[in-house]
C-alpha cells in the first residue's frame, strides 16, 4: 500500500460520492423544459435516471473506490495469491470484471458520440440544469481514474472465465432493467 494508492481512492470516493449524490438529488429539468421538450419528459417515467449505463457506472466507480480504500487501510496488496487478504481477491475482480469494462465503455462511448453530434446524447438544452462539472466528473472522471488506479495499484486479475462470465452477468442485469 502506497500513499498515491490511498489518495487515488479517497478522491474516487469523494468525487464519485458527491457526483452521485449531487446527480440524484439536484439535477431535474425544469418543468417549463419538460413543458416544451417531449424526449425530457421521459426522465420522469420510471426507472427514471436509472436506467442510463452513465449511473451505474458511478455506483460501480464509488462502490469500487470505497473497497478498494478499505483494502488500502487494512487489507494487502500482494501479487502473490497465497498471502492476498478477501478484500484485495475483492477489489482486482470487481475492478477487472464490471469497474474496468463499464467505465471505459461509457467515457469511451460519450466522448466520442459527442464528437461526432453532440445532440444524440447530450442536448444543448442539458446545460441549463446539468452542470458543466457533473458532466466532466460523471463521464471523464472514469477514464481517468481507471488510468490512474490501473497504473498505480498492482492488482492479480481473476481467471478469464470467472471474468467474462462475470461481465455478462452484469450485462444481463442492466438489460433486464
Amino acid at each position: 500500500m502506497t500513499l498515491i494508492q490511498t489518495a487515488v481512492h479517497t478522491v474516487g470516493v469523494a468525487l464519485f460520492g458527491y457526483s452521485l449524490y449531487y446527480d440524484l438529488l439536484y439535477v431535474h429539468p425544469s418543468p417549463e423544459l419538460l413543458a416544451e421538450k417531449k424526449r425530457f419528459q421521459v426522465a420522469k417515467l420510471w426507472p427514471g435516471k436509472w436506467k442510463y449505463l452513465t449511473i451505474w457506472n458511478v455506483v460501480l466507480q464509488l462502490a469500487y473506490h470505497v473497497i478498494a480504500l478499505l483494502n488500502d487501510l487494512v487489507g494487502s496488496s500482494e501479487l502473490n495469491t497465497k498471502r492476498q487478504t478477501f478484500l484485495q481477491k475483492l477489489r482486482d475482480g470487481y475492478f477487472a470484471s464490471w469497474v474496468f469494462p463499464t467505465g471505459m465503455l461509457v467515457s469511451l462511448l460519450f466522448w466520442g458520440l459527442y464528437s461526432i453530434d453532440r445532440q444524440l446524447i447530450f442536448p444543448v438544452e442539458m446545460d441549463s440544469f446539468y452542470p458543466c462539472w457533473l458532466n466532466h466528473a460523471v463521464h471523464t472522471g472514469p477514464i481517468l481514474s481507471l488510468t490512474i488506479d490501473s497504473h498505480f495499484v498492482p492488482k492479480s486479475y481473476p481467471s478469464r472465465t470467472i471474468g467474462v462470465s462475470s461481465n455478462i452477468l452484469f450485462t444481463a442485469i442492466y438489460s433486464s432493467w
